[in-house]
């Protein structure tokens, strides 16, 4: 008998216990068929297609497995596992990736990847339609049914095992899918989840940063977060470093190294270029104002790791990481004068060139700048290359733009004898020469013939010195190129 001449389900039975060979072959057959039918044109609802990033990416496990595989510089284990959460949730959608959507740098994909990768379990749903089974699928019996179903496909569980003849559904684990991110940007992420929460704790609670930045320092380099806790620095600069530390952890541990060396002082004393006491400075005509009040003066050779102090009180750059100061005064092609009062504190800041005081017949180019000097006396002036104030104005000026009249006329009273005593012409020294027409000065009183010389241009520390700016061009050319060829690897890699 074969299986579509069954009348019912228990003929079929019978016949079967009964050994018709002929239609247990017909039922075979008739399932074989179905398989294939069902193999060809499957009604699936594929894993991939199930699997939504966003609802990855936004549960606490995965924020946990992100903190696990943060990288060591950029290590997500002191940011508090909620505040990672958060940044998560907080990404946007947005095109690219392997699944043609990103989550910040998350992306879904089939296989891993070298940079973040975590899998995702997905459970996959079949539909077997009724019309691929046999006619008469009803009548066959349930152990044969359910040998079918298991058979079919292995991982799926379908919902009734004891039928073939109607639509049915199954549901099994699929291909696992993977959410990943490419090595470069994962690190850069990190980067800025570190740098978000930190940028919001300082000024939340200075403190904590601080402590954390501190201790963090410490083990890496205990004896530098030492010498750094040693330099009591003011508020304000302790949180620049902390804000760069929590930033880039690379660049502001060298920041800090050179931080410290330009603040730890050194123990020698400073040579004194001049002195001017109170008498000296009524001879010059000048017999109030800040000169005279906190006379005597002091003009000092300042040594590298006193640049920084100087920087910070003069409110100019001289001090600064990146200008060059600092470097050229420790290969000794330029030295930093500080006039200082009775109470040590600073009232100009000048660059003058290490020759100033060298023999005759010196025809060594002034570093950084176009003169020559060839006799002793001649153009000394020259070699004096900055001369600044406060915020870099220009002596005997309010500010450094030069406008308006002259706001300080004992200032240029002052610089006038003052660089004359030093062997300098004082219309040599651009930035004083910014500040005095007539030359030679006039006599004590006659102030009214000052007046600005419009037509100097004057630089200040703000400015790096030339030779640095050279070296910084190269050096962010250089960083600029490995940028851009890490970009490229990563697109290949996508």
């Amino acid at each position: 008998m074969l299986l579509k001449d069954a009348t019912s389900k228990e003929q079929v039975a019978a016949a079967l216990a009964d050994g018709d060979e002929e239609l247990l072959d017909d039922i075979e057959d008739g399932l074989k068929e179905a398989k294939r039918r069902w193999e060809r044109d499957p009604v699936d609802h594929d894993a991939e297609d199930q699997t939504n990033l966003f609802d990855a990416v936004r549960t606490d496990e995965f924020a946990e497995e992100v903190i696990r595989q943060s990288p060591s510089d950029y290590e997500l284990s002191s940011i508090p596992p909620a505040e990672v959460a958060s940044s998560l949730n907080n990404m946007r959608e947005r095109r690219g990736g392997g699944r043609g959507k990103q989550a910040g740098p998350f992306y879904l994909n089939d296989h891993g990847c070298r940079g973040f990768d975590y899998t995702v379990p997905t459970s996959v749903t079949y539909y077997f339609a009724s019309h691929w089974a046999p006619d008469n699928a009803e009548f066959i019996p349930e152990d044969i049914a359910e040998s079918f179903w298991k058979d079919l496909s292995y991982r799926l569980e379908w919902e009734h095992t004891d039928r073939v003849d109607g639509d049915n559904w199954a549901h099994g684990e699929g291909d696992p899918v993977y959410v990943c991110a490419d090595e470069d940007d994962f690190r850069e992420w990190c980067r800025d989840v570190i740098a978000e929460y930190y940028d919001d704790l300082v000024s939340r609670d200075p403190a904590l940063a601080r402590k954390t930045f501190f201790d963090q320092l410490g083990s890496m380099d205990s004896k530098l977060a030492d010498s750094l806790r040693e330099a009591k620095l003011p508020d304000e600069e302790l949180a620049d470093l902390t804000s760069q530390w929590f930033s880039n952890q690379d660049e502001a541990y060298e920041t800090i190294k050179e931080f410290v060396l330009a603040v730890t002082p050194t123990g020698e004393p400073n040579e004194v270029i001049a002195e001017w006491s109170k008498q000296d400075i009524v001879d010059m005509g000048i017999t109030k104002g800040t000169l005279f009040e906190n006379a005597p003066w002091k003009l000092i050779k300042l040594h590298a790791p006193d640049l920084r102090n100087e920087s910070r009180l003069m409110n100019h750059c001289v001090g600064e990481k990146g200008m060059g100061y600092i470097d050229a005064v420790k290969k000794g092609e330029i030295e930093i004068w500080s006039l200082r009062s009775r109470d040590n504190k600073p009232r100009f800041t000048l660059e003058v060139d290490s020759d100033f005081y060298q023999a005759e017949g010196m025809t060594r180019s002034v570093p950084g700048s176009d003169y020559l000097k060839s006799v002793a006396g001649e153009h000394r002036g020259a070699a004096i290359k900055q001369l600044k104030g406060k915020a870099n104005r220009t002596p005997g000026f309010a500010d450094v733009r030069k406008t308006g009249d002259i706001k300080f006329p004992d200032e240029v009273i002052f610089w006038v004898n003052a660089l004359k005593q030093l062997g300098a012409d004082p219309l040599e020294v651009q930035d004083f020469s910014a500040a005095w027409s007539p030359y030679p000065p006039p006599p004590a009183g006659a102030r009214g013939q000052m007046q600005p010389n419009a037509g100097e241009v004057c630089t200040g520390f703000d400015l790096p010195y030339r030779r640095a700016v050279r070296q910084n061009r190269r050096s962010s050319k250089r960083k600029s190129s490995k940028r851009r060829g890490s970009k490229r690897r990563t697109s290949r890699r996508r």
